[in-house]
Order: C-alpha cells, then sequence, then structure tokens
C-alpha cells in the first residue's frame, strides 16, 4: 500500500485519556524508580516524571493513528525521534486530551521513510502541559519520490561527561512499561520480535528514556522535577532487556545539558543527541 502523501495537515484527536495517581506510580516503576526515588512511588507527596506525558500519548493507539493516517507499513516502524518542551508541571490525576497533526513525510530511500508528527497536550484544569514532536522511522516505505529529509548535526563536547548514571532494568521492564499504555508486539512477543530480526522483545525506547528522565533530574534539579522545560533526543538502537547501560550527562551551560545513553559493556549509543533544558535550582 503507498503512503498517503496528503496526509501532513489532517489532524489527530482529541485524544482524551483519565488518570489517576496509580498510573503515575506504575510508569515511574516502568521506568526503574523506587525506594530512592519515592517522590515519584507514593501517593503522599507524589510528583509526576515529566517524560510521563509521553508515555500516556505516545503509545501504540497514537501510533496506530499515524500509521492509518499515512499508510505506513506498522511492521516496519521504529521510534526515530522524540522532542518535548514542557510547559506547567503535571497534575498527580486528571485528563489528558492531546490534538495534533503529521507535519512533514520524508523519503530516505532504501533505508525507509520518515513520518513527523506534532501535538499539544492539556490538562482538564486548562493548564497545557507539553508540545510533542514525534519523527517515526517507517524501513519499508521509502523510494517513494518524495524529498529528501534535512540533515542536521549534532556535537557532544570533547570531554568526559559531567555525571555517568547507571541504569539498572530486568529481564521483565518491557512487559512493566507496556501497561502504560504502548501494547506493540515487539517488547512482549518473541515470536513477532523474531519476524522483525530481533533475538528476543526489546525494551521500548520511551523506557529507556524515562530511565534517562530520571537520571537528568536526579543529577541536575533533584526532586525537582517541575524545573524540567525541555528534553529531546534520537533513538540510535534497540536496547535488550536486563542489559547493563548508563546515561551520560553534559552541562553546557545554566539550565542546559546535553546526554545520551549506551551499552555499558560494547560501548553502542543507544539514544544520543539529547537535549535537557530546566531552570536552575535555587541556591541558599
Amino acid at each position: 500500500m503507498a503512503l498517503d502523501l496528503n496526509a501532513p495537515g489532517k489532524p489527530i484527536g482529541p485524544m482524551n485519556r483519565d488518570y489517576s495517581w496509580k498510573d503515575v506510580v506504575l510508569y515511574a516503576l516502568g521506568v526503574g524508580a523506587g525506594f530512592d526515588e519515592l517522590e515519584y512511588c507514593y501517593e503522599k507527596n507524589l510528583k509526576v516524571l515529566p517524560s510521563f506525558s509521553v508515555a500516556s500519548i505516545v503509545n501504540f493507539d497514537f501510533l496506530s493513528t499515524i500509521a492509518e493516517l499515512t499508510n505506513i507499513n506498522i511492521m516496519g516502524v521504529l521510534h526515530g525521534e522524540q522532542k518535548i518542551v514542557f510547559h506547567n508541571p503535571i497534575p498527580v490525576e486528571g485528563r489528558l486530551t492531546t490534538t495534533g497533526t503529521v507535519t512533514d513525510i520524508f523519503d530516505k530511500g532504501d533505508k525507509g521513510a520518515v513520518v513527523i508528527a506534532a501535538f499539544d497536550t492539556f490538562h482538564s484544569n486548562g493548564d497545557k502541559l507539553c508540545t510533542n514532536t514525534l519523527t517515526v522511522f517507517s524501513r519499508f516505505d521509502g523510494n517513494f519520490g518524495g524529498p529528501a529529509s534535512p540533515e542536521s548535526r549534532f556535537e557532544f563536547p570533547d570531554r568526559a561527561p559531567d555525571h555517568w548514571v547507571k541504569g539498572i532494568s530486568t529481564e521483565n521492564q518491557p512487559l512493566l512499561y507496556r501497561l502504560s499504555g504502548d501494547v506493540f508486539q515487539l517488547h512482549a512477543d518473541p515470536e513477532f520480535a523474531k519476524a522483525l530480526g530481533f533475538e528476543k522483545p526489546i525494551m521500548h525506547g520511551l523506557c529507556t528514556h524515562g530511565f534517562a528522565c530520571r537520571a537528568l533530574i536526579k543529577n541536575l534539579v533533584p526532586g525537582e522535577p517541575e524545573r524540567v522545560k525541555r528534553m529531546d533526543c534520537r533513538f540510535a538502537k534497540p536496547l535488550y532487556p536486563g542489559a547493563p547501560f548508563e546515561t551520560l550527562i553534559y552541562k553546557t551551560g545554566p539550565g542546559k545539558a546535553l546526554w545520551k545513553t549506551v551499552h555499558q559493556e560494547t560501548g553502542e549509543t543507544i539514544i544520543t543527541n539529547g537535549v535537557f533544558e530546566f531552570e536552575e535550582p535555587e541556591t541558599t
């Protein structure tokens, strides 16, 4: 089935999701939080990890809607990039309403196609919570004669990072994380994963993203997720659950940092082009 090149500009949503403190805690547990970060895992004085907003939006239903609008082959879909601007802290319960649109479709030839969508999310209290830009890479839909995606350059500082943060996932991590909304079979079904060329189900890119979000907050705005203003990244390589990984953080100026996540044993980059912006903590 050919790509629908008329998809850009077509509306997506509104999509609504009601959530409670239990959904907030379930997400935090799914991205590795525990007793050492009780503010995300216990309803007393509960705070919400900013990346929860993405898990609540970029789930299987949302990706399915993009696939339906564009006619991309869902069997070849991978999450390419995620850019998030945070406007207000996320309350611990309520209703999220998201509206958006497909903005661009690019042709990468034999490598596939790239679909970009942008969307805004509002809380039922009236606050605009975040603006997302989502890039979907479809391995089987290239060579349709469309425009090539624009090239971009990204460089990390030529020095050691300011922080190394180890991430610890379990063999069952995707089974827990998927309960927050992304139920794509690639992360649970061994036969489906093998049919796509993987040894076994892989980690959700946004699950590893959530581990990175925790690491960034812990080292740059400890205990104050409400200070996070922006978080961008590109998903580079798959990661198998249980594999050791770490997030490398380079502070580049007041309220600014770059980051990436690497496989601790092989050195392979799992997530790259990370940008993190935040309101500096108050000093006494």
